[in-house]
């Protein structure tokens, strides 16, 4: 029964973690359900063997996500090394360029030394401004044809590295206050209904848009928002997706972007939560096979949610997970008080 309960918390963090309804807050209500239907007092959201497998599940849905963006991934990290360093044909370009341009500037030289018309001197050094001119527009041709096809890949990391600035910083002040709320329910039953109350108003007021193109704009709107997710209870991907919405990204594209900005948050708190590990060796015992069954259920479960978000979901499903996310908010309160 014990390992059933890591099981369904597995389930939980795999489907919560990408459809619009918060995974922080399903796995504190279902840690509290489990804790006060069974008596098992391990399973509550502040202990530390919660918190360990915590951070195992979390984990396990980085990993899906790695293994799902793995092509986007290698174009963003391929064209980042490219775009920075060049490519080999383009630097091999650039020298035979430039032994060109001094070879030219050489021969000039040499003209120059060798006559004695005072009129010509002028018009070599007139040439060889000339030349290096033709020189300094060529190469920045040759860097642009050379990083052509790289660019659309940099670019996209520089838009994930900034959008994730703000909940970086976000997360690293408000990291011990957040850790306090994911025992409180009726916070996170409030927080539901808020995230419900975006998801309504995005698919209410929001236009649809046919822009696919990431911009400085858009880009930092989306990272804005990123920063409520940090709240347990309010859906990163929901406010993340909603974000890039009302800053006139179409559907794919703001899909895409919400979730490659998960991967930078999702690894920076899988890194800072390492520290909490050493909880391990403090517990009397740990339910092994729990916690790797809980874990290849959380991978295979989020997974199943990209694929779902990525082929079916769009801007028509977002009534329903409001209706949704205001019923299980509702109840979160009321069990809250009873």
């Amino acid at each position: 029964m014990i390992i059933l309960f890591y099981i369904i918390l597995g389930i939980v963090q795999g489907i919560a973690e990408i459809l619009p309804i918060s995974s922080s807050g399903h796995l504190a209500l279902t840690q509290a359900l489990i804790s006060d239907s069974s008596g098992l007092t391990q399973f509550k959201a502040d202990t530390q063997e919660m918190l360990v497998f915590n951070i195992f599940t979390h984990f396990a849905s980085l990993l899906a996500l790695l293994v799902f963006f793995r092509k986007q991934l290698w174009i963003m990290i391929k064209g980042s090394w490219q775009f920075i360093f060049n490519t080999k044909l383009g630097r091999q370009n650039a020298k035979d360029l430039r032994n060109q341009t001094k070879s030219k500037l050489f021969d000039l030289t040499h003209d120059y030394d060798e006559t004695n018309s005072s009129e010509r001197k002028k018009e070599i050094q007139i040439e060889a401004q000339n030349i290096e001119k033709k020189y300094k527009v060529q190469r920045k041709l040759l860097r642009k044809q050379a990083t052509k096809d790289a660019k659309p890949g940099f670019m996209l990391t520089v838009y994930m590295i900034m959008a994730s600035i703000p909940v970086a910083i976000a997360g690293f002040l408000l990291k011990n206050w957040i850790t306090s709320l994911f025992g409180e329910l009726s916070f996170i039953g409030i927080a539901f209904m808020i995230t419900g109350l975006l998801l309504l108003f995005v698919s209410m007021f929001t236009k649809k848009s046919s822009d696919s193109k990431y911009t400085w704009k858009n880009t930092m709107v989306t990272g804005i928002f990123q920063v409520f997710g940090i709240f347990p209870g309010i859906s990163r991907s929901g406010v993340t997706m909603s974000g890039a919405k009302i800053a006139g990204l179409n559907d794919e594209a703001a899909k895409q972007f919400a979730f490659i900005l998960f991967i930078p948050v999702a690894a920076g708190g899988f890194l800072l939560s390492l520290g909490d590990i050493n909880l391990i060796t403090a517990l009397p015992s740990v339910d092994v096979i729990g916690f790797i069954l809980g874990f290849i259920t959380a991978f295979i479960m989020t997974g199943l949610g990209l694929l779902f978000i990525f082929k079916k979901f769009n801007l028509s499903h977002y009534k329903y997970f409001t209706i949704y996310l205001f019923i299980i908010g509702m109840f979160t309160i009321i069990y809250h008080f009873i």
